[in-house]
Order: structure tokens, then sequence, then C-alpha cells
């Protein structure tokens, strides 16, 4: 709507004015009235209307006081002069001081009607050359930030025009960069979102938006944050984007801008790592590890030997124990979000294999594993990353628990079967399922009437009785059995069966079992 003034020293003609035609048919508001010079210059001051009707005769500060006292002041204000036939020749001086027109008195609907339309079209023309003229503005500005951003700004005009443009100096300075969460902003939905902040935040803060790389940038004093975030939540309603902003740090020096600016790009190339309040992103404990590993990459490569353990045990503290190295270890490695879920899904992957072969009815209860890496790349940070994986390592050990569960001792005795071939002694045994290693030794003498070492041996010498029949070398059956040389599995072989493994094999191979 178009403000309009009344500046009349008679209550009737002010009336009148208000009453003659339909203002609002123009999209007119009259915002206040005066009935004298001085209160009418005042009310200009304070609310800029676009337009004032003025009476040429009032006491005190006349129209053309009144007028002259505008224009001095800088005021744009379009002014209509109110004057009798006696006055009209006095009236006319005011053309130097810039008034749109004159209305005599009596003053007539038709005439009031024709000199609105006129002033109309005149301030909508203006209105449109001004964001035409601010359009231009913006955009050199966007340009003009865009190079300085990436220090690609050597001309000094440009630095002067963009000054003024950002009415520096300010206070403080900082660089936001926005980007949508999960794929490249299209061309459509980012020049409105970047019409939509300047808007908002052009009108409440010192700010300019731009696009740069495949980002908007944001130039602001600082203290916007929570601002900028609110209207992101509003914007991803509209847009139907998820969007996440990275904020660079406060500086104090309009040269600093770019250190700002590559803070901001730096945390948003990160992104994945980091948390989100709202939109904004946070930073996470998870990137300065408590500890640091020794061999990463031997973590990495032994997490599913180990998770597998852990699920056949019901461990669940070991197994977030286990994803938690995982964590330290990829972050000690310098990896992003890609290497991790590429890593994830290896690992899972090979989980499940060591699983099936142990139970093949596994692969039957669980998600196919496409699925489950394809839900995994959904995933927009780390900390939903592992939670993700968690909640999968879970399942399975749930799973585990309901199907295969025989009791305390008999779960200990079903991982030696299935795990014969690996390393194994009582502590290891003993962290999986809960007991202390030294209890746990006595219980072993107690339920198997063996000591835990005896019981493994003749759990691996059984094994590798059925490896010989099967055609396996004496080397090969020592290996699948876990033991480290086939010298060793000959000492143990004869140990138990009372012969070699060689002799065992010559003498039953090719006998009905």
């Amino acid at each position: 709507m178009y403000k309009l003034v009344l500046i009349d020293d008679e209550p009737m003609i002010r009336q009148g004015l208000r009453k003659l035609i339909d203002w609002d048919a123009y999209g007119i508001t009259i915002c206040a009235e005066a009935d004298n010079g001085m209160d009418g210059l005042r009310l200009c001051q304070e609310l800029m209307p676009d337009g004032a009707i003025v009476d040429i005769r009032m006491p005190g500060m006349d129209g053309l006081g009144l007028i002259e006292a505008a224009r001095s002041c800088g005021l744009a204000t379009d002014f209509m002069i109110l004057s009798g036939y006696s006055e009209f020749a006095y009236a006319q001086k005011a053309t130097e001081f810039g008034v749109r027109c004159y209305l005599l008195k009596p003053i007539e609907q038709s005439e009031l009607r024709s000199r609105v339309e006129g002033l109309c079209e005149a301030w909508k023309k203006r209105s449109k050359q001004q964001e035409q003229l601010q359009a231009s503005r913006q955009a050199v500005a966007q340009h003009t930030l865009q190079k300085f951003m990436l220090d690609d700004l050597q001309d000094g005009a440009e630095m002067e025009q963009l000054t003024a443009h950002l009415q520096l100096p300010w206070s403080t300075y900082q660089v936001m960069l926005l980007d949508a969460e999960r794929r490249e902003l299209e061309s459509g939905k980012l020049q409105r979102l970047i019409a939509q902040l300047q808007n908002r935040l052009g009108s409440q803060h010192r700010a300019t938006v731009f696009p740069i790389r495949n980002y908007i940038g944001i130039v602001t004093e600082s203290g916007a944050e929570e601002l900028v975030n609110e209207e992101l939540s509003a914007a991803e309603a509209q847009l139907g984007l998820q969007l996440v902003l990275s904020p660079g740090p406060e500086v104090h020096s309009f040269d600093k801008i770019p250190d700002s600016y590559q803070a901001a790009y730096e945390r948003l190339r990160m992104k994945f790592l980091y948390e989100r309040k709202g939109s904004m992103l946070v930073y996470s404990k998870r990137l300065t590890p408590e500890y640091k590993l020794d061999t990463p990459g031997f973590v990495l490569m032994n997490f599913a030997d180990h998770a597998s353990k852990a699920i056949i045990a019901h461990n669940r503290e070991l197994l977030v124990k286990l994803l938690e190295e995982t964590v330290h270890a990829m972050l000690q490695l310098g990896w992003y979000e890609k290497q991790i879920k590429a890593s994830y899904a290896a690992m899972y992957t090979e989980l499940i294999k060591l699983l099936s072969a142990a139970d093949e009815r596994v692969r039957s209860v669980v998600p196919a594993i496409h699925e489950t890496v394809e839900a995994l790349d959904s995933q927009t940070t780390l900390t939903a990353a592992v939670a993700f994986m968690e909640r999968q390592l879970f399942a399975l050990c749930e799973h585990w628990s309901k199907d295969k569960r025989n009791g305390g001792f008999a779960g200990i005795l079903e991982y030696i079967a299935t795990h014969y071939g690996s390393e194994l002694n009582l502590e290891l045994l003993a962290e999986l399922f809960h007991y202390n290693s030294s209890y746990l030794g006595k219980l072993f003498k107690a339920q198997t009437g063996e000591t835990f070492h005896s019981y493994l041996d003749r759990t691996r010498i059984e094994k590798a009785k059925q490896f010989l029949l099967d055609g396996y070398k004496v080397y090969e059956v020592a290996e699948m059995v876990g033991y480290a040389s086939a010298d060793y599995l000959h000492i143990k072989f004869k140990k138990v069966v009372g012969e070699s493994p060689s002799t065992f094999r010559e003498r039953w191979r090719g006998k009905p079992g």
C-alpha cells in the first residue's frame, strides 16, 4: 500500500478528502493528518509517505514552507497542493520544489481521481526502476563477493562499490554457507531461496546473500545465525528441501572475510562428521577422539570377526565398544563420508558372511545386503550412521539370542564348536560371556570333566579327522582347525588319537563311516 498524509487546517476539508474517492481501490492508505505546517513536516519526516496533500495557506508554516523544508531534508514525498483561484499564481512558484500537481478548491471528484491515477502510475514506474536498480546493484555485489571470497578480486573500483553497497564498515563480519543436505540445489529453488533470505535478512540485519560454487553464501554482521536457522526451517517446508547451514567464525576486519568463508567451506565439506542443531552444523565430540589407536587399519580389518563373536555371545556392550573403535580408526585415518560408508558396508557384508558360515539361516532373517547398504548411504551424519550400524548389529544379536540360546554354559560350548579354527582362550571366552576367567576354568572342569585346553584340543582333533578323510593335506588341516603348524597338529593328534594324522587317514580313508 502507498502512504498518503493530509495536511490542512480545516477539518471539513480533510474529512471530505477521505470520503471523496475510494483510496483503497488505488492501493493508497491515508496514514495520518495534520492541521498545520509544522506538524505536517514532522509527520512527513517520521512516516516518509509516498504522497501528501498540502493546503497552501496554514497558520505558522504554510504549504510552500513545508515543501521547501521537506526537500532540504531530502524527503522524496510527492506533494499535491490545495489552493484557491486567488492563490493559484502564488502556488505555481512551488514548481521549483518539485510539486507533483495542484488541486483547486472546491475539489472535484473527477479531478482528484485523475490526479491520483497519474500519481499511482508515476509511483509504479518509480518503484519498478528502483527495483531494477537495486537488482542490478545486488547482482554486481554478488559477483564481486564471489571474486573476493575466492581471492580473485583485483579491481579497486569493484572493492569500492562493494563497500558502498554493504554500507561498510561494520563492527563484525561473518560468512555462512548454505547447502542442500542430500543433493545439489536446483537453480530455480536456489534463486528463490536467495531472494527470500535477502528480503528477510536485509530488513533485519546488514546482510548480502549470493551464490558461490554450488552453495548459497551469506555475509552478515554476526548474531544472525538463529534468524537464518529459523528462516531455513520455513524454507525447507516451502521448497521441499533438507538444508544445512555452515557458519564461519566472526572476524573484526573486512579483509578477513575470506578467512570466515574458508572456515565455513571446510566445515561444509566435512558436514557428514558434524552434528545438527536445526539446519546448522555444530561441532561433534567425535572429532576430538579420547584416544588414538596404534593400528587403525587392523581394527577395521578385524571388525567383522570380533563382531561375529560378540553377536554369538550376545554381548551388546562389546558391539558398542567395537563400533566406537571403528569411528576412532576412520577419523584417525582422515576418512570422510564416502570412505566411511563404504567401509561400514564392507564390514557388514563380511559379518553376514561369517555368521552365515556358522548358521546359514542368518541370511533368511536379515534384510538383503543391498537394502542395508542403501539405508546406510541415506544417513546424513556420522552419528546417524553409527546408530544405524548399531541397530543392525543389535538385530543380529537378538536373532542369534532367540534362535541359538541353550543356557549359559551350553552357549560357550556352541561358540567353541563354531570358532574352533580361530584363536581361542579362557580370557576371550570370559570377556564374551561375562565370566571371571578363573571361575570359567573351574566351571569347564566341572561341566565337561576336562580342562578347557583338553576340551578345545579334542574338539579340534574331531574336526581334523573329518577334514583328513575329506582329502585335505595335513598342513591344510592344521590351519583349518587353529593350529600353528603341521608339526603341532601331529603332536596333538597323536596324543588324542594314538596315531599320526597320516596313519589315521591311510587306515580309515575309503572305509564306510
